[in-house]
């Protein structure tokens, strides 16, 4: 009876062994004697309506593999066995294929990245009643009713103007609807930023929702735990897009909607060679597979290496593309409606300090003509004032009402701490080597940004002013995108550098906040000063390397250039002097002796008396001599 016993544990561990080394099954296609597609039935594959069977949902189909994910248990039949031996008896290992894999998965993802961890469940999202049209416009193109020709949709938009937000509405109502694959939410602050683990964090999500993707990629990972250890195309290739290609083609009868993948702030990824290389690989399948059971949804703002990249003659072919703007008409409708809504929320949590209505409606539109259509700030404000641990939010929106003024005392507490926060780690992508020349170009743009009559100075006059070539001028805002509106070299001459928002350049301007990114006033007086003097004084020529980088092919361009950078030369050395003090006044005022004063005409009337009082008061105390006409 024992020997029976034996002999039949060995067998059937010889079968278990035979499952394990053979492919786990997968739903077979319809066969023919099978009744054809009713009107109630899944549209086809070929109509490009697809989704894949949820792991969790009903089927017909038998999607089942090995139970080899515990362990087996050796002792089976004889754990209550003793006294006997086996002679010559062969055990068999049965190794655990999808536990090993899904394990190598866990191990190699970016933890806390996907749209229900718990590290973001503070995250933020479109409030109810805005984002009304953007959502609509990204859920129609989700489910085929605009713009389904493209596999990928990519948002853009400035530091602060909510597309966390819309990303994040988007993966939760998707969710709920059973057509999100998978999420990655980058934060560089949180160390979400490996591009090494983007492609584990995507699998490990989709081995969840889908179990016939789950057999193949975790086999494969079996097969070769190193894969992750290769290049990222090859990881893309062989870990997503291979097996649901797999899928697609062998078992079409699983396929109804497509899976929504969603990459938002691909801009905080710690390498820019590997963001351009993702990107390139989203929009190289979307070009080559019209048809497909995933969707690609990326966000992102608007880094100069992006920009360039979509940019490319043939990237259109490859994806929709989605703009979000600071002065968008319903993005501020929608900041005013977001203030009201939380106002009236303070004043159901803090009876005791608040006596509705509040605050005065001429207040709250005050903080929303501020923040315009910056939701960050917007949120930061809120957040502020509806304080719990501090109480008193009347009192805290006091102190904003002043910080915004401009009238709050250097050091005291700041209602845009959370802000600063965002700006700050913007800021430190700037090169170090390149910090001093990018303070020029932005101190001249918040001081001195226009001409004579009013209009803005050029990006490319900014540049020849300071005597900048095309190289270094670029290289000191690339970073700067996100904050900076920077016209794209083919359009300098004529565009001209504009900050997204406002609170950019208090940022700058307030060294407590800014710390070593402060752009000084003084400083900026002084380098416009002294470059204004020369430009007068025509050091600036055709030939100089501060025009030559530009490739400007017509020498009348050239000369009209020069021209209108005399006008301006003038117009902001007027302005600029009479606030110059000290040695820096005085080394300037000796420049000034063969500064041009007969062709000052009405642009400069108002410049003239402080500026004639600064030179009277400048020879008075150290017997300077000039000479004016």
């Amino acid at each position: 009876m024992l020997l029976e016993t034996v002999q039949h544990v060995v067998e059937k561990l010889r079968l278990l062994a035979g499952l394990v080394e053979e492919d786990p099954p997968l739903p077979q296609p319809r066969s023919q004697t099978e009744a054809a597609p009713t009107a109630n039935d899944p549209p086809p594959l070929g109509d490009g309506s697809m989704s894949i069977v949820d792991a969790n949902a009903p089927s017909d189909m038998d999607v089942s593999t090995p139970d080899d994910e515990g362990s087996v248990d050796m002792m089976g039949a004889f754990r209550n066995a003793r006294d006997f031996t086996i002679d010559k008896a062969t055990f068999i290992s049965i190794m655990q294929t999808r536990g090993v894999g899904l394990e190598l998965l866990l191990e190699k993802r970016m933890a806390g990245a996907e749209v229900d961890s718990y590290a973001r469940r503070y995250a933020p999202r479109c409030h109810p009643d805005t984002r009304l049209t953007v959502l609509g416009h990204i859920l129609d193109w989700i489910h085929g009713k605009r713009d389904c020709g493209w596999r990928m949709l990519w948002i853009m938009g400035p530091a602060g103007v909510g597309k966390s937000a819309v990303a994040q509405s988007i993966a939760e109502k998707i969710k709920v609807q059973g057509q999100l694959g998978a999420s990655l939410f980058f934060s560089r602050p949180d160390h979400r930023d490996d591009p090494m683990q983007i492609i584990p964090t995507l699998a490990y999500q989709l081995a969840v929702k889908v179990p016939q993707y789950k057999s193949i990629v975790t086999r494969q990972l079996a097969e070769d735990p190193t894969l992750f250890e290769k290049s990222l195309r090859t990881q893309f290739k062989q870990v997503i897009i291979d097996p649901f290609h797999l899928i697609m083609t062998r078992y079409p009868s699983i396929l109804r909607k497509p899976l929504l993948i969603i990459l938002d702030g691909l801009d905080e990824c710690k390498c820019q060679k590997s963001q351009c290389e993702l990107v390139e690989l989203l929009s190289d399948h979307a070009r080559a597979f019209k048809i497909f059971p995933l969707l690609w949804l990326v966000c992102s703002r608007p880094e100069w290496h992006l920009k360039y990249f979509r940019s490319q003659a043939d990237f259109p072919a490859a994806c929709t593309r989605l703009e979000l703007k600071i002065d968008d008409s319903e993005a501020q409708r929608d900041v005013a409606c977001f203030l009201r809504f939380e106002f009236l929320q303070m004043c159901k949590r803090f009876p005791d300090y608040i006596v509705s209505p509040w605050p005065p409606e001429a207040t709250l539109r005050l903080i929303a003509s501020i923040a315009s259509g910056l939701f960050a700030l917007a949120a930061t404000l809120v957040r502020f004032i509806g304080d719990e641990h501090a109480e008193d939010p009347c009192r805290r929106l006091k102190i904003c009402i002043q910080f915004l003024g401009g009238y709050g005392t250097p050091g005291s507490i700041n209602p845009l701490h959370a802000l600063d926060l965002l700006y700050h780690q913007i800021c430190t992508t700037i090169p170090s080597d390149a910090l001093a020349t990018t303070k020029q170009v932005l101190g001249l743009s918040i001081w001195y940004p226009r001409m004579p009559d009013a209009s803005k100075l050029s990006a490319r006059g900014v540049a020849a002013f300071l005597n900048l070539n095309k190289r270094d001028f670029y290289r000191s805002l690339n970073q700067l995108h996100s904050v900076l509106d920077i016209p794209s070299p083919s359009d300098a001459d004529l565009a001209h550098l504009e900050f997204h928002h406002a609170s950019f350049q208090d940022y700058l301007k307030d060294r407590y906040r800014s710390r070593e990114f402060a752009i000084d006033a003084l400083g900026v007086h002084w380098v416009v000063a002294s470059n204004g003097v020369q430009r007068q004084n025509d050091q600036l020529s055709p030939s100089s390397e501060a025009l030559v980088s530009w490739s400007i092919n017509s020498r009348d361009r050239v000369e009209e250039l020069i021209s209108s950078l005399r006008v301006y030369a003038r117009y902001v050395t007027l302005e600029a002097c009479p606030k110059l003090e000290g040695d820096d006044a005085f080394s300037i005022a000796g420049m000034l002796e063969t500064f041009n004063f007969r062709d000052l005409d009405r642009y400069y009337e108002d410049k003239l008396p402080e500026f004639v009082l600064w030179i009277y008061s400048l020879v008075r105390s150290s017997g300077l001599r000039i000479s004016l006409p």
